[in-house]
This record gives structure tokens, sequence and C-alpha cells, in this order.
């Protein structure tokens, strides 16, 4: 198993190690993806992903260390063998050219559309002919509206989902694509729901790519990757992110 290249015991127990004798996993994560996943004031790993992952290793009585990074850095760390796992929150991989292996979902992603309440309703590309479209840069929502929906509207990418958000409130965008965890958390529990009158509508029920919301593994480390699904299986109630926003955070740490 791969945590022996970690932490090699001087000699074996007889008995069940505790989690204070078991090697540390570490846990690769974007550092500012809200509600996601993201590095808090005290620069300690927080978010309804983080506290799912966490629920997972204390299921497997290990103890997790979360690293932030880039994408590409957590990666390259990854294969590397510096990283246990990679949290992969709603970016594009290719796991056949990567050679990783992705767990299942710690949630089921919900793809929706919000605009403003006193616009007309909108949902397929037809709708949008013309229309200024707000997506998160890289992520698979983008990948689907360059698919779907790029001959209709104009694609505007944003590398953070604030600056969407701000946009949108302002009149510069006429709708945002993305997760309804990320859009309940930044606009319709929040104030900005009452006082400027958004409406949301479900996105066509098209597959998105299967790359959103799971851990990545090394396609070699099979025992790890098997013992974490179990754990997953085990932890996991299939819901959607967004009632992840009510779960009890847990105290989460970073390397």
């Amino acid at each position: 198993m791969l945590l022996s290249l970690l932490s090699l015991p001087a000699f074996a127990e007889s008995t069940t190690p505790s989690v204070a004798d078991k090697p540390s996993l570490y846990i690769g994560i974007p550092p500012q993806r809200p509600p996601y996943a993201y590095l808090d004031a005290q620069k300690q790993a927080a978010g309804i992903l983080v506290d799912a992952v966490q629920a997972t290793c204390q299921y497997m009585q290990t103890k997790c260390e979360f690293v932030s990074g880039t994408p590409d850095q957590l990666l390259q760390d990854l294969q590397a063998v510096k990283l246990n796992a990679l949290l992969v929150v709603d970016a594009f991989i290719a796991p056949e050219v990567d050679k990783l292996q992705l767990t299942q979902p710690l949630c089921k992603p919900k793809p929706l559309f919000i605009q403003k309440a006193d616009a007309s309703v909108r949902s397929k590309p037809e709708d949008f002919r013309g229309a200024n479209l707000g997506v998160l840069e890289g992520s698979i929502f983008h990948i689907y509206l360059l698919d779907e929906y790029s001959s209709q509207a104009r694609l505007k990418a944003y590398p953070f989902a604030d600056s969407a958000v701000f946009d949108l409130v302002f009149g510069r965008l006429d709708a945002l694509f993305a997760e309804e965890a990320m859009i309940k958390a930044r606009i319709t529990d929040t104030s900005l729901e009452g006082y400027l009158h958004f409406k949301v509508i479900e996105a066509d029920p098209k597959t998105l790519p299967a790359t959103a919301m799971v851990l990545a593994l090394r396609e070699q480390d099979t025992d790890l990757f098997k013992d974490i699904n179990n754990a997953l299986q085990a932890t996991l109630k299939g819901q959607n992110c967004a009632q992840l926003l009510a779960t009890p955070t847990t105290k989460s740490t970073k390397k």
C-alpha cells in the first residue's frame, strides 16, 4: 500500500494501530474555491468538500493533512508521490492521460442558471441568443457551455466566482451558469437574493463530464483507492452538494 512509502514503521504491531500511529494522508486542494475547498483567515483548509474528506479520514482512522496549490502543481505533486490524493472540485481532467483513477463523487453537482427575476426564463441554448453568459474558467461547466451554448451566447469565463457574481449583480451578465452550492452560498442564501430578486432555472439535464467533486489517485494505488472508496460509501449519503452547506464544519489542517 502506498502509505508505506511515506512512513515505514520500525516494527510490526500485533494490534490495530491508532490514528496517531498511522502515517498521514496528504490531500491536495485548491486554495480558493468556496464553498467547496479554500483556506480560511487562519490559512486552514475549510469547505464542504474538505469536511466530507475529513469525515472519510475519520472513518478510516487516518489523519489527513491538506496541501493547497494550483491545479497543475498539485497534479505534479500527486504524480511525484508528494500527495496521496487530489480533490477535484469541477475541473476537467483526463484520467487515462494522467494515469489517474477517480473515486465516487463526494456529492452530486447540480448545474443551474441564475439571472435577474424580471428577465424572461432562459435555459436552452437558443434562449441565450446574443446574451452574455458567465461561467467559471476551465471548469466542466465552462466546457459544457463551449460545446452547447457558444454558438448562441457570448461566453465570459471568470477565474473567480465572486467576480462573476459581481458582474451579474451589476448587469454585465444576463445569466450565470454554476453549481447549486456555489449559487446558494454566494447569492440565494445571502442578502442579494431578496434585494436584487434573482431566480434560478435548472439547466438542461445533459450529462456533464464525471470529473466533479471527486478524489483523484494514481492508478497504481489500488489498495488506497479501495479503502477510500469504501469509506466514502460508508460516510456519504448521495446528497446534492448544496445539502452539505448545512453540515457542521470539521476542523481541518494544512501542511
